[in-house]
């Protein structure tokens, strides 16, 4: 692992990558709590209301696979500020939003903030801390990622108790709306970006379809057809297959050797 240019983490820095990470698994466990409250406002299936957990999941999973690379295009800092604003801009529109469907797509976008900072956190830490203090910062990160998962069902029904479900993504608004007033003010510059490393666009979109065409598949996607979502195991593998054939074409594939990574995240574990 080579060494960076800003190898002068402050205990605010740490902090503030923590905070991002916990943010991000907060949202996925905290609405699980809010589903019943859910069901009393916006009278639904279960399945509809599922699609408030799954539109995040999904929006995730589909988001994350580009995160890092395109914090090494437009600099890790500037990227993980605008998952940040994404993220708090998502969780405000969650609160307020007046129906089912409203909700189920600010959670999608939220879902994309929570790509973001989940992915970017590691990526600048590889820049602001010292090698023999990088196990400890990831170590820190991983933390925050299970501290979230944990919580988020117990802080959730506190927060609900009284004003309602809407307390609970207004809870998640403020907390990225201070993470993000914290990073402006303690995050280093991005790192210059480099001319040469460029965007597999044709990769990314064809794995995006793949991720989510299968974590469709494995929800059962709601899907009134006898097969259920496992009919979308077909387009899956016919979007995974064309994404192999790209990735042996491309000058700039998203996939070297054995692994998919960013550059960055072939430094850190390097």
């Amino acid at each position: 692992m080579q060494s960076g240019p800003h190898r002068t983490a402050t205990p605010s820095t740490l902090i503030t990558l923590a905070g991002a990470t916990l943010l991000a698994s907060l949202g996925i466990s905290i609405a699980t709590i809010a589903l019943p409250t859910l069901a009393l406002s916006f009278p639904s299936t279960l399945a509809e209301l599922q699609w408030v957990i799954l539109a995040y999941l999904l929006s995730m999973t589909v988001t994350i696979v580009s995160a890092g690379r395109f914090g090494d295009l437009h600099g890790h800092r500037r990227v993980l500020l605008a998952g940040l604003a994404v993220f708090t801009i998502a969780s405000a529109l969650c609160a307020a939003s007046p129906n089912l469907g409203l909700l189920i797509a600010a959670r999608a976008l939220q879902g994309i903030g929570g790509a973001i900072i989940t992915a970017l956190p590691m990526s600048i830490a590889r820049d602001v801390v010292r090698e023999d203090s990088m196990g400890a910062a990831m170590g820190l990160l991983a933390a925050m990622s299970a501290v979230g998962t944990a919580l988020g069902p117990s802080l959730g029904g506190i927060v609900m108790a009284s004003p309602g479900w809407e307390a609970a993504f207004g809870l998640l608004g403020l907390g990225g709306m201070a993470i993000l007033l914290l990073a402006l003010r303690v995050l280093p510059a991005s790192l210059p970006r480099t001319p040469r490393r460029q965007m597999d666009l044709p990769g990314a979109l064809l794995l995006t379809l793949t991720l989510g065409l299968y974590a469709l598949a494995a929800t059962g996607a709601g899907l009134a057809t006898p097969w259920g979502g496992a009919a979308l195991l077909v387009p899956a593998a016919m979007a995974l297959f064309a994404f192999i054939r790209v990735q042996l074409r491309s000058p700039h594939p998203r996939c070297r050797s054995r692994f998919c990574v960013t550059e960055s995240s072939a430094r850190v574990w390097a």
